[in-house]
């Protein structure tokens, strides 16, 4: 069904129509500038953004765990949201070792923000727990605290309440030795 417009008759597409056909009229006048803008143009839509898998299966357990009732809210279950997200996404993340193993190293590289371990300190909280929880907020967070630093993005009560317990199981930790053995045994 034609959309008629009740002044002058002509219906929507076709005055779209016209009006692009006048465009690349006078886009085509004006020698390579036309072409030139309209290239940049497609250029900038057709980018794609290249994203870390790790950090959209941290986004798929935050998804899981942040629409859970504040009263099931816990490490453990954040470590069972991890847990059941990284069984059901193979694609993304192959096994906990590896993720977990990738969860340590963007806690460490947060750690050496300018004020986290300062302000871990004064709050008298562990640097480490609080940095591997910031991790699985996301990367959007882990970013303004490596930007603003931790004291301007999280609040006190929160630093306290990631401080209190470990996220990342100690079977999971990384060690050089461990690696080693394994690398022999084969």
């Amino acid at each position: 069904m034609k959309s008629y417009n009740r002044w002058n008759g002509k219906s929507r597409k076709a005055r779209a129509t016209k009006r692009n056909e006048a465009q690349k009229g006078a886009a085509s006048t004006h020698s390579n500038e036309g072409v030139l803008n309209s290239t940049a143009a497609q250029q900038s839509s057709s980018r794609r953004r290249n994203i870390d898998p790790m950090w959209w299966t941290t986004a798929l357990i935050g998804r899981k765990f942040n629409f859970l009732p504040n009263e099931l809210k816990s490490t453990a279950t954040k470590l069972a949201c991890a847990k059941a997200v990284v069984e059901s996404h193979k694609v993304l993340c192959p096994d906990m070792t590896r993720y977990f193993t990738w969860v340590l190293e963007q806690a460490r590289r947060v750690r050496r923000t300018f004020d986290f371990q300062e302000t871990c300190e004064a709050l008298g909280v562990n640097p480490q727990y609080v940095a591997e929880h910031l991790v699985l907020l996301g990367k959007s967070r882990w970013q303004k605290v490596q930007l603003e630093g931790l004291a301007a993005t999280i609040s006190e009560s929160e630093i306290r309440m990631y401080g209190v317990s470990r996220l990342v199981p100690e079977e999971y930790e990384f060690s050089p030795e461990a690696t080693s053995k394994e690398a022999s045994n084969e």
